[in-house]
């Protein structure tokens, strides 16, 4: 039977009480950084671009593809309805601008594991639709193509709500 040293006193705070209390503070954020990280690396890999360089030499091309969208005045509207995605044109003279090769880049905002590109059938003169199955919540379409022998590009964010029917805002 050991008897207490009488030069120890009862409830003193000693190294080994501080040694297992500064292991248990980094044990606890070492576990959240882990679990963190993991979570993170899991859902979006914030690739953008796979080649800054190159995009950034193509970007004054852009702008000016841009700009030139902008001038001929083309109006676009997009709706989603029934799983389907549909698209139709007119300039600002009221005419229907003749479209090619008309695709869609659909996905979500910040997984890149439901991305996909679909390319659009015509419906009518002034109209263009793909099949598509969306969920409810927030989805990026890009859609590019050739309106009048020029290109056309229009980003849009399509909110889709529980009833299947979607909305640019």
């Amino acid at each position: 039977m050991s008897m207490p040293r009488p030069d120890k006193k009862q409830g003193e705070f000693t190294g080994k009480h501080m040694l297992i209390f500064m292991c248990l503070f980094f044990g606890v954020i070492i576990a959240v950084n882990i679990t963190m990280a993991t979570l993170a690396s899991g859902t979006w890999t914030g690739l953008v671009v796979k080649n800054s360089y190159v995009a950034s030499q193509q970007y004054n091309a852009e702008l000016m593809k841009a700009r030139d969208m902008r001038k001929a005045g083309i109006h676009s509207e997009i709706k989603y309805d029934n799983s389907t995605l549909t698209l139709t044109f007119k300039n600002r003279e009221g005419n229907i601008p003749t479209a090619i090769n008309l695709a869609a880049e659909i996905g979500r905002p910040a997984f890149e594991s439901e991305d996909r590109m679909l390319p659009f059938v015509s419906c009518a003169e002034d109209c263009h639709e793909l099949k598509v199955d969306l969920e409810a919540g927030s989805w990026l379409v890009k859609i590019t193509g050739q309106l009048d022998g020029k290109f056309y590009r229009r980003d849009a964010r399509l909110h889709v709500d529980g009833n299947g029917v979607g909305r640019v805002p």
